[in-house]
């Protein structure tokens, strides 16, 4: 299992991998409007296959803040609740506490 440290660490990468992404998605459209779009695909999904195995994330937590919560940005009161209590999942390090509580 990697610390919380390690973590932010590797999701920030990820993080800045996205905005790369973009930034490159975002020119090669202004030099061609048909362009259909640019992914690091391959890269990205390694590094999350590694975190899902090293995090023991079986649940998909990983890929549900990333994809269904767009990096935690989505998220609101109630998004992930427990017994109708707020299970706050807004923020790496609250992803990194939901992968590490056993009780979640």
């Amino acid at each position: 299992m990697l610390t919380r440290k390690q973590f932010k660490e590797v999701m920030c990468e990820i993080l800045d991998l996205d905005k790369l992404e973009c930034e490159i998605d975002s020119v090669m459209k202004k030099l061609s409007p048909d362009f259909m779009g640019f992914s690091f695909e391959k890269p990205r999904n390694t590094i999350l296959k590694v975190l899902q195995y090293s995090m023991n994330d079986t649940s998909g937590w990983i890929h549900y803040w990333i994809y269904e919560l767009n990096y935690g940005r989505s998220a609101k009161t109630g998004t992930v609740t427990l017994k109708s209590r707020n299970i706050p999942i807004k923020t790496i390090d609250d992803l990194y506490t939901i992968l590490t509580k056993k009780k979640y």
